[in-house]
């Protein structure tokens, strides 16, 4: 298990690789207002990992789509973006989740999140079923 010194951010099980159809990475990380979400808070609801950036033309495009949906989906299906690019500030992530009307972002600082999940680019998206199961 890593842990940072902060506490602000914790991954499970890093040296297990990631696999469909087996349980997703447990992780637990903040919020832009400080409040901490673990990946298994919202066992019982299909979670959308989306990793995210703001400044992505791309990401931009699968928010769209993804919140679009989102409202049709209801409360079956839990959004969690996941912001990982160091280049990014909080100013310029919560004005882009503003924008783009995310309703739950997340901060992965030091990017343990985004390697134990092996994202390399953005947007990168993982769905966990109900018993989290990637």
């Amino acid at each position: 298990m890593i842990v940072p010194p902060d506490q602000t951010c914790q991954v499970y099980n890093i040296a297990m690789p990631l696999e469909l159809n087996q349980p997703a990475p447990e992780f637990t990380l903040p919020d832009l207002d400080g409040r901490i979400h673990m990946l298994s808070d919202y066992r019982g609801r299909i979670a959308i990992v989306n990793f995210w950036s703001a400044e992505c033309p791309h990401s931009e495009r699968v928010d769209a789509h993804i919140t679009t949906c989102l409202a049709q989906w209801g409360d079956e299906v839990a959004l969690l973006s996941i912001a990982s690019n160091t280049n990014e500030s909080d100013e310029m992530i919560n004005g882009a989740a503003n924008r783009r009307k995310i309703p739950v972002l997340l901060r992965d600082a030091d990017q343990s999140v985004a390697d134990r999940y092996e994202v390399l680019t953005t947007p990168h998206t993982f769905v966990v079923d109900r018993r989290g199961i990637l």
